[in-house]
């Protein structure tokens, strides 16, 4: 679970030593333990991970929903 929730930190930005920090984890270690739990979610057959595709592969009607979607979510807030 720790290494998931460091991938998915990691992959929002937040700064390896933060993480090494805030998880008790070796600074060291941190891109080590995150990509292993990313090449795990990569290499699941879970069915719920197929509808996830990257948006360089989606097409320009289903990003106009993700966006609008987005804006209801925020209230139209930028």
């Amino acid at each position: 679970m720790i290494k998931l929730c460091l991938g998915l930190h990691l992959l929002a930005g937040v700064s390896y030593l933060d993480l090494s920090f805030g998880y008790d984890v070796p600074h060291n270690t941190v891109h080590f333990y995150s990509w292993q739990a990313l090449h795990a979610v990569d290499a699941s057959n879970l069915s719920l991970l197929d509808s996830i595709k990257p948006s360089s592969h989606a097409t320009v009607e289903e990003l106009a929903t993700l966006e609008s979607g987005f804006e209801r979510l925020s209230n139209f807030i930028l």
